[in-house]
């Protein structure tokens, strides 16, 4: 959530570099943002065909890679589909088994460990705004971008920590015949 909600820091370097119109070039965060949010639906049958570990791990590589394919965009409609509609799949894809999985490995402390994961969306907000100015001062917007998809990949890894759980054993009860 920290790249989604502080992406709005690559607008005034999409509105120079591309030269489209504000309204235009604002749709790119929007659709990012929207088909994130809008995502759960499609990310929620992935998780109940295939479990958390594989969704989220798909999702990590989709935005990852859509990001830096956003580095060659020559279009602002291009930056429609790779950011907004590839990088905002992916972001749902991960979200949405993140929190799935926290409610599934903790029952006693649920609503305490659920809140703890909410809080990283405010907490990566938090970081990602300073750094992703830092990253376009540096390396410039398509620099920025390369060191963002490399940063996204490590969803891959923590989707890969995501251990199954085992269905709790049942005793067995004798069969008896009344």
């Amino acid at each position: 959530d920290g790249v989604t909600y502080s992406f709005g820091i690559f607008y005034l370097e999409f509105l120079h570099y591309f030269r489209e119109g504000k309204g235009k070039t604002a749709w790119i965060a929007s659709i990012l943002v929207g088909v994130t949010l809008c995502s759960g639906p499609i990310s929620s049958s992935f998780v109940n065909r295939y479990g958390c570990r594989p969704v989220t791990i798909a999702g990590a590589l989709l935005s990852s890679v859509c990001m830096i394919l956003s580095m060659f965009a020559q279009d602002v409609l291009t930056l429609y589909f790779t950011i907004g509609i590839g990088t905002g799949m992916g972001f749902g894809l991960i979200y949405l088994p993140a929190i799935v999985s926290v409610t599934c490995y903790f029952e006693r402390l649920r609503s305490l460990a659920t809140g703890i994961a909410v809080c990283g969306s405010g907490l990566g907000t938090f970081l990602f705004a300073p750094l992703t100015e830092w990253l376009i001062y540096q390396f410039g917007w398509r620099g920025a971008m390369l060191i963002i998809a490399a940063i996204l990949l490590n969803s891959v890894v923590f989707g890969a920590l995501f251990r199954p759980l085992e269905a709790p054993k049942t005793k067995k009860q004798p069969l008896t015949i009344e």
